[in-house]
């Protein structure tokens, strides 16, 4: 069994956006910050050229937008784990986050050496998995089998899946496609761990 502590050094939380939607920051911040008090990982947004004005938040500038993809990707790139918790910037958090079920969720996607997690079931996993009741395993041929929601991510299948010039929705459809040919599993929790 991997030490928590590890699994703690080796996570970022990544609010992907663009300068676009900086006047959503405030209130995605104010709520995450409010269902999520204890937050133990540093928190990254990705921005083109505007800083958010918040200690908490490390934002992470890089320059000119020229497609969803092209940004993600130069954001991605700069964060130093392994690992991402990522989140769409309107995404706003409605309940509690529990810091031990996240932890228990990386913890699981490292054991299995899966390249994603998703941390809402929408859509729900295919199947059942022996080694835990809380996750299940996402079919090669599910239709959006990499969906945005908010998902625990393998950094470096992110960034093997992610191709220049796509939008958000080529992602999830075009990206679902190419998952198909990588090795690592995708997974999918039975009930809501980020509201």
């Amino acid at each position: 069994i991997m030490q928590p502590l590890n699994s703690r050094n080796n996570l970022s939380i990544l609010i992907l956006s663009c300068d676009h939607y900086a006047d959503i920051w405030p209130h995605f911040f104010t709520l995450f910050y409010k269902y999520w008090p204890d937050c133990p990982w540093k928190v990254f947004l990705g921005t083109n050229k505007i800083k958010f004005n918040d200690p908490k938040v490390v934002s992470l500038q890089i320059g000119d937008d020229t497609s969803w993809a092209d940004s993600a990707k130069k954001v991605v790139e700069k964060i130093p784990t392994d690992y991402l918790l990522i989140l769409l910037e309107d995404f706003f958090i409605q309940k509690t986050v529990v810091t031990n079920e996240i932890l228990d969720c990386l913890t699981l996607l490292r054991e299995l050496n899966g390249g994603y997690l998703r941390l809402r079931p929408f859509p729900k996993p295919d199947r059942n998995i022996s080694v835990s009741p809380a996750i299940g395993m996402i079919d090669e041929n599910a239709p959006y089998r990499l969906a945005l929601q908010a998902a625990l991510w393998k950094k470096d299948v992110f960034l093997q899946l992610i191709q220049p010039g796509e939008t958000a929705w080529d992602m999830e459809i075009k990206g679902t496609k190419r998952s198909r040919s990588i090795p690592e599993a995708f997974y999918c929790t039975w009930d809501t761990v980020i509201h």
